[in-house]
């Protein structure tokens, strides 16, 4: 164990010691792979076809990643945008509708709160690895009870994907003007209506995956030993659980194997988040107990385990009290 934390300590001061040029490339990284993957959409209009070609796919691509790497979130979130737009480009309407969809995203939510707001991005990868389990486990990990909104929302945009790719694959309108954009959207809205209702997929994934959140939200909020490792196997067996359940009682289908394989891997990749993120000596812990003019405090100190050189942990600092 002391080899595990002493590696720990390695990366973490190797990683603090060049955070910027690290930050920078995981974001980079990160960019190519969003754009990567929108880009496979790919219905793209005839007079915009140079783009897609292999040499200046590769040189946008490479730029985009670049502007996500350094620029604000919400300048990013705005090229996303345009490029799912340019994605649909090939119908017209089809774009024009994803467009202010997204937009609407933006404007009411998504720069409101910016930490949140990310699950919007990294909730489509979680799908596409068949790992949507992580998603809110890690929220209810780290982030506040907002985050039900975008995993909601990313929720309903993935499972409504198929359908726009459905509407972008018909044959283009010969003329289309902007009048027609009220009856686009009554099709769009009239098709939406009708998944919803011969399709229980989105309602139960949101559901469960909202479920899950709360489940992690209250176990890590608890004032308890161990909490996080707890926090993370109770998120992992309510994932396999309540996605069993559905599956038993609704018409959605789900590969049980697949379930716990992906839900023990996001449980997985969670906890050596946690890990790095810090490591707890609840062996060592104390309860304090003191007052001032107006309060009187009962405080539970837990010290971070911390291996030096001379192997000595440091002990927390203890207000002048009385220990229980």
């Amino acid at each position: 164990m002391e080899q595990i934390l002493t590696l720990r300590e390695t990366i973490i001061t190797n990683f603090k010691k060049y955070e910027p040029f690290i930050l920078f490339g995981l974001k980079f990284l990160l960019g190519l792979v969003i754009y990567n993957n929108i880009s496979q959409i790919g219905f793209v209009a005839p007079m915009l076809q140079d783009l897609t070609n292999s040499g200046m796919f590769i040189l946008v691509t490479l730029f985009l990643a670049f502007l996500f790497a350094i620029m604000p979130f919400e300048f990013s979130y705005f090229l996303i945008i345009l490029s799912i737009t340019l994605q649909f480009s090939a119908s017209i309407e089809v774009a024009i509708i994803a467009f202010m969809v997204l937009m609407l995203c933006f404007c009411f939510y998504a720069h409101l709160g910016t930490k949140e707001s990310v699950i919007l991005i990294f909730i489509f990868f979680a799908y596409s690895f068949n790992m949507p389990y992580i998603i809110p486990i890690f929220a209810g990990f780290y982030l506040p009870l907002l985050s039900i909104i975008p995993i909601t929302l990313g929720t309903i945009l993935w499972h409504l994907l198929p359908l726009a790719i459905e509407f972008a694959s018909r044959p283009e309108i010969e003329e289309f003007s902007f009048v027609e954009i009220p009856a686009l959207f009554s099709e769009v809205y009239t098709a939406v209506l009708y998944y919803f209702e011969n399709s229980s997929e989105i309602g139960v994934y949101a559901f469960v995956l909202i479920l899950i959140f709360f489940v992690v939200y209250i176990v890590s909020n608890l004032r308890i030993n161990y909490k996080k490792e707890v926090a993370i196997i109770c998120g992992v067996v309510s994932s396999i659980l309540f996605f069993t359940i559905a599956v038993i009682f609704t018409s959605i289908s789900i590969n049980i194997f697949a379930l716990m394989f992906f839900s023990v891997i996001s449980g997985a990749i969670m906890y050596i988040i946690s890990f790095f993120d810090s490591v707890l000596d609840y062996k060592k812990a104390e309860h304090v107990e003191f007052y001032d003019d107006d309060y009187y405090y009962n405080v539970k100190m837990v010290p971070k385990v911390n291996i030096q050189t001379e192997k000595i942990v440091r002990r927390p600092k203890r207000p002048n009290s009385k220990r229980r």
